[in-house]
Formats: C-alpha cells, structure tokens, sequence
C-alpha cells in the first residue's frame, strides 16, 4: 500500500509519497492549491499514483503557546487537504508532530535534525555529512523528512 503524508505549510506542503511494501518514499514540494486539487481529483485514487490508502497529514497543536497568522493559515490547509481527500473517499489521518518525535524517541530541541539522522540510519539513505555535522540528502528536505516521520509512525499503528 502507499500513504501520501504532507508536512503542511502556509503556502506550500512537503509530501511523501511512501510505499509500505518497498519501504521506500518519493518526496516532493507542492503549492497548498494544486495540493488540493490533486487530491480531489477522482484520478488520483485510480490513476497513477493509484493504490493510495491513507492520506496522512502532520497536525498542528498549540500545546498553550501562542500562535501567528501563519501558524493558522497553515491549520487551515490541513482542514482543506482533509476535505480534498474525503471527497474521493481517502481515509485521512492526522498525527501530531509530537507524536512522531515521542515514538522515534527525539527531544524537541533540535527535533529536525535527529528525526532526519533517525530516517536515515532506519532506511540506509544515501547521504552526505558537511563539516559542521549536518546531514543532507540529495532531493530531501527537513519537512519532507517531517512527512516521512508521519508516514512512518502511521504505518506502525497500521500493523498494531
């Protein structure tokens, strides 16, 4: 099976699409309007990247601190995206971000950087470390680990 997980953002979303059976993922960037459009499409559940199961989308929690506009211009795309996918009868799942960092064990100081080393080391991902220490992976960014994070655990809790 395959998930389409999507670390949103304001104007455009990183995305994931992860296939359980290879364990494997193809990232991507994607504006929040075309993101919207390709999950509403009826061919997007029978075309080619058919045989999607599960959309899962990072979601935002305030955990009482106070939050901007674009903080809540980005919770209203999740909205959006939740209901582009029910509309083609895609269950749709939302996992918070501390979710993901309790189940891979991360402190959230510096959470970016170890859930990448995390990902990378769990797959064998190619990749190239600079003088300073960090990790970059060739056609990877930080939210599109973030999705891979969310496709992950929700394909844990899948097999529980």
């Amino acid at each position: 099976m395959k998930l389409l997980a999507i670390d949103p953002g304001q104007t455009m979303s990183a995305y994931v699409l992860w296939d359980t059976d290879k364990q494997t993922g193809e990232p991507g960037h994607i504006e929040n309007e075309k993101m919207c459009e390709f999950l509403s499409l009826p061919s997007f559940r029978e075309g080619v990247i058919a045989k999607v199961g599960l959309v899962v989308i990072e979601r935002i929690r305030s955990y009482g601190q106070q939050v901007g506009n674009d903080t809540l211009e980005t919770c209203e795309w999740v909205g959006r995206f939740e209901q582009a996918a029910k509309g083609v009868t895609l269950p749709v799942w939302k996992i918070p971000r501390s979710d993901v960092l309790k189940a891979f064990s991360i402190e959230k100081k510096g959470a970016d950087r170890w859930l990448k080393e995390c990902m990378v080391e769990r797959f064998g991902m190619a990749h190239k470390r600079s003088k300073s220490g960090s990790l970059t992976v060739p056609g990877w960014s930080d939210h599109n680990f973030a999705a891979l994070g969310v496709a992950v655990l929700a394909e844990e809790r899948m097999t529980r």
